[in-house]
């Protein structure tokens, strides 16, 4: 199943979920929906927190669409210090189809995490 049919009339099941890490100079997988999940994932929040209390710092945020990368926000954005930066939010989500991902990279180590809330949508027997 590509996606669930969340057409009226359907039946659909939504589970809470949610991911966090340190972003490193390494590319790295946040979230994943795996390729045969039976799910769609709406990502509700994507929040990337500048740690570092001196140095601004540079996200870069790639959505995956199966092997194909598609920048979020540019090819980097810059977080400033003790700041954050909202990339996907309730009014502005990001859908993870089956095969998709979203993977992470920092300018330098230790100044950013990222948290990400989503839903992982499915159709109900």
């Amino acid at each position: 199943m590509a996606n669930p049919n969340t057409t009226a009339g359907s039946q659909v099941a939504v589970y809470n979920d949610n991911a966090g890490m340190a972003v490193t100079t390494v590319e790295t997988m946040l979230v994943e929906n795996s390729a045969a999940s039976g799910e769609l994932l709406r990502i509700t929040t994507l929040r990337i927190n500048n740690v570092d209390g001196v140095n601004n710092a540079e996200i870069t945020a790639k959505h995956y669409l199966g092997a194909t990368p598609i920048n979020i926000c540019g090819v980097s954005h810059v977080v400033p210090k003790q700041a954050s930066l909202d990339l996907a939010d309730g009014d502005n989500p990001i859908y993870l189809k089956e095969g998709d991902s979203i993977k992470l990279t920092a300018n330098a180590d230790g100044d950013l995490d990222a948290i990400c809330y989503f839903q992982r949508i499915s159709e109900s027997a």
